[in-house]
């Protein structure tokens, strides 16, 4: 993981994983964060950072 405790903004996940190329009111990465999150059953693994995005921490 080349990110690893970084911050990754939701604008990169959503250009990276869906090619947005802009912010959209949608609600698409938060329910995949928290179906992610229930699959690999650790709530804190992926961290959010609020008003910015998303961060893995071990």
């Amino acid at each position: 993981m080349e990110k690893k405790g970084e911050v990754v903004t939701r604008e990169d996940i959503l250009k990276l994983v869906w090619d947005y190329e802009k912010e959209l009111e949608s609600r698409t990465l938060d329910v995949h964060i928290r179906l992610l999150r229930q699959k690999i059953n650790n709530q804190k693994l992926i961290e959010t950072v609020r008003g910015v995005g998303y961060r893995i921490s071990f």
